[in-house]
């Protein structure tokens, strides 16, 4: 296993055992918060997922499997030369050019983008009681808590 997918493995562990409180509605305001204010505070962002993996009843080690299985699925996928954030950084120098920004927040801005695309699926989704046309709710999610796994990854230079 991959230096990555260890860590990745490490840290669902660690936050996805807890039972949490079934509060959907802290979901939301948490996230948001979380995001935009205390990005590298990996733990909050766990617990927050735990409160809506618990409140949509998913079971937790299934749904831990489910995320590395797909890290490694989709790592094969998008990755070149078993770098796994090679998708993330041939983007980053194709936009580089075309934004006044250093190279390192621009990735950064495509993680974040990714994320938020994800709560606000997530949030149209479950706020408004809507049965998702393709993707499901658990895949969502599995995809956030991914994205967050590959950022800190990035950010720690795991591969």
């Amino acid at each position: 296993m991959s230096e990555f997918l260890e860590f990745a493995k490490d840290t669902l562990d660690k936050y996805l055992v807890n039972d949490n409180e079934k509060i959907l509605e802290a979901f939301y305001p948490l996230m948001f918060y979380s995001m935009s204010q205390y990005i590298d505070d990996i733990k909050v962002f766990f617990t927050e997922v735990c409160i809506l993996v618990d409140s949509l009843g998913y079971k937790k080690f299934r749904f831990k499997d489910n995320c590395i299985r797909c890290l490694s699925y989709k790592s094969a996928d998008y990755s070149i030369d078993s770098d796994i954030y090679s998708c993330f950084n041939r983007s980053t120098d194709f936009l580089s050019p075309y934004v006044d920004l250093p190279r390192f927040k621009v990735v950064h801005i495509m993680f974040y983008s990714n994320m938020c695309q994800k709560i606000s699926r997530l949030e149209n989704l479950l706020v408004n009681n809507k049965d998702p046309e393709n993707e499901s709710v658990e895949d969502s999610i599995r995809d956030l808590i991914n994205y967050r796994l590959l950022f800190e990854g990035y950010k720690m230079g795991l591969q």
